[in-house]
């Protein structure tokens, strides 16, 4: 019995076999190839190619995954045709987390987003100087309320999600120096925005010197007499310091330069010279409603008027003056007889002011001439209340 098979059998049977092992491989070429859309920091693209997981997806376009990157599925995850792969980009972030400065990565797109991913729980603070946080992150990602701390206020903003920081300052009608800084501080899962003002520069700070008085004797005046003979003027340091404050609190004081302006002198002539002694003015002299009672009774007697004349005269000036030398009138009336204005009596004497003959010689005359004599002058008065 031929045991060994023929040549036409065993070229048949390799012809068979290698058949089937082609359409086995063709099945599982087949089976590699994919089609699924990538999504990247929110732009998506499609992919197809050989490749049976995640990884080898983002491979097969040259994406290159971080450490800190998130990959949705995972990367080692299978494929399936039609399926969205999710890729979010890592950004590092300078963070103080409760007091201590650390290095952070998050993979949101808002600012409010990145601090909650950041902080679990207490405090974080994040500088906004950064022009990428500044002019193109959104400060939250849903509309609400935002609080800005600036200039020792706070005001609240209604904020809306994609408004950046220097949308936010604009609304709270806040503008930044070329120093300033700007903080996003995340508490109690809320996010606020600090603005802290800085300046640096040179400050010139004047500080006066009062002037002093100088006194010069002069002979040219009397004692207790003075004169002015040259204003005062304060005088100034002004010093030039280098000057750093934070919310204008100074961290920072250098003086640079000093300037000093003196202090003019305000001089003073003292009257050193002696007054001479004046004449002691004669005693004045008082008269007593009797005495002038007397001078009148003698002029009565030499106009040859009787004693009861005098009686109306004596009753007629008690009632207008008291017989006082002095007696002044709201009126301007004047004088023991009352005179209206008491200037009249100067046609008598310069003295009618204080000598109560100088009065009663113009009173006798006044009466005289309008009433005849005293009683005739009293009984007008008792009609009248005037004479």
């Amino acid at each position: 019995m031929n045991l060994h098979p023929s040549r036409r059998t065993v070229v048949a049977t390799a012809s068979a076999l290698a058949l089937m092992m082609t359409a086995t491989a063709g099945t599982a070429v087949a089976a590699a190839h994919h089609e699924v859309l990538l999504e990247i920091d929110g732009v998506s693209r499609p992919v197809d190619g050989f490749f049976l997981t995640v990884g080898g997806a983002l491979a097969s376009v040259g994406v290159e995954v971080g450490a800190h990157d998130l990959v949705a599925p995972a990367t080692d995850a299978h494929v399936a045709d039609g399926q969205t792969i999710v890729v979010r980009s890592a950004s590092p972030y300078e963070v103080t987390l409760d007091g201590q400065t650390k290095t952070a990565w998050s993979t949101a797109d808002s600012i409010d987003g990145v601090l909650d991913s950041i902080a679990a729980s207490g405090s974080a603070v994040m500088a906004a100087d950064r022009s990428t946080l500044r002019r193109e992150m959104s400060v939250i990602s849903v509309d609400g309320p935002v609080a800005i701390l600036a200039d020792g206020a706070t005001t609240t903003v209604d904020a809306k999600a994609g408004d950046t920081v220097d949308v936010l300052l604009e609304k709270a009608g806040l503008s930044l120096g070329d120093l300033d800084t700007v903080d996003f501080v995340f508490e109690a899962g809320r996010t606020s925005v600090k603005v802290t003002r800085i300046l640096h520069g040179d400050v010139d700070v004047a500080t006066p010197t009062p002037f002093t008085t100088e006194e010069r004797s002069d002979d040219s005046l009397y004692e207790g007499e003075t004169k002015v003979l040259q204003e005062g003027q304060d005088g100034q340091t002004l010093t030039t310091y280098y000057r750093h404050s934070i919310d204008g609190k100074i961290v920072l004081n250098v003086p640079m330069a000093k300037k000093v302006t003196e202090p003019v002198a305000k001089i003073v002539a003292v009257g050193t010279k002696k007054k001479e002694q004046e004449a002691p003015s004669a005693p004045a002299v008082s008269y007593s409603p009797g005495s002038a009672q007397a001078i009148a009774q003698e002029m009565i007697t030499a106009r040859g008027w009787s004693d009861s004349e005098f009686q109306c005269l004596v009753t007629l000036w008690n009632h207008e003056s008291g017989w006082n030398v002095s007696a002044a009138n709201p009126s301007g009336a004047y004088g023991i007889p009352q005179a209206l204005p008491g200037s009249k009596m100067a046609s008598v004497g310069a003295d009618w002011q204080t000598n109560p003959a100088t009065q009663i010689t113009w009173g006798l005359g006044y009466i005289s001439g309008r009433y005849g004599t005293p009683c005739g002058a009293l009984a007008s008065w008792s009609a009248k209340g005037w004479y």
